[in-house]
């Protein structure tokens, strides 16, 4: 059973339960069983600052993963953590509106 981890650190109100439930269907979508996957979603500001730390750009983007195995190899345990994805829920918006 794979356990997501939905926090909200942005001033945007979220639909949690309904992303939470797209996540569910995406990872059995795809046969995905016991991973741990957190999901951050931040204001604008706290993203620039993790891309302008991690890739080395200053401005803000709309989301940020974050892999935990170099090579993309999990290992064989009871729980999988791939990662961390990051989201900027209004630079999603603005993204939308722009494309």
């Amino acid at each position: 059973m794979n356990k997501i981890e939905i926090v909200n650190n942005s001033d945007d109100p979220l639909p949690s339960e309904e992303i939470l439930s797209f996540l569910n269907r995406l990872l059995a979508e795809f046969s995905i069983e016991r991973w741990d996957l957190p999901v951050s979603f931040v204001s604008s500001e706290e993203i620039q600052q993790l891309n302008c730390q991690y890739r080395h750009q200053n401005r803000p983007t709309d989301v940020l993963t974050f892999n935990a195995y170099e090579g993309g190899e999990f290992p064989d345990s009871e729980e999988i953590h791939p990662g961390d994805i990051v989201i900027a829920l209004s630079e999603v918006k603005r993204n939308c509106q722009e494309n």
